[in-house]
């Protein structure tokens, strides 16, 4: 991520955003808006590396029911005890990377010693 990332303003920018495109936002309470911001890297390279530009696109659409029968909620607990990423992970996050993670922690490891 870029260190000049400001995550507050990336909010207020997909709020303007659902603002401006309202008529994509479902009135049901069947349905839902789906969010996904989406980060990736534009280097004009092949190969693995740590990307030095970026580029961050938002995209929406409506969400309704997938299945036939129905939305049946479930009940979910969420502890800070059991985590599903490792301790400096991005398992709070939906990545959409393979292989960069590795490489950020190659080169934070090589940067500290």
């Amino acid at each position: 991520m870029q260190k000049d990332f400001d995550g507050e303003e990336l909010i207020k920018i997909i709020s303007e955003m659902i603002k401006i495109d309202q008529a994509w936002v479902p009135r049901s309470e069947a349905s839902s808006l789906y969010i996904r911001p989406t980060m990736i890297g534009v280097d004009p390279t092949l190969g693995v590396a740590h990307a030095t530009q970026s580029k961050l696109y938002v995209l929406t659409g409506p969400a309704g029911q997938y299945y036939p029968t129905g939305f049946k909620p479930v009940t979910l607990m969420a502890d800070l005890h059991f985590i599903r990423a490792f301790p400096g992970g991005v398992g709070q996050y939906k990545m959409g990377w393979s292989v960069n993670q590795f490489h950020f922690y190659v080169h934070f490891r090589t940067e500290i010693t």
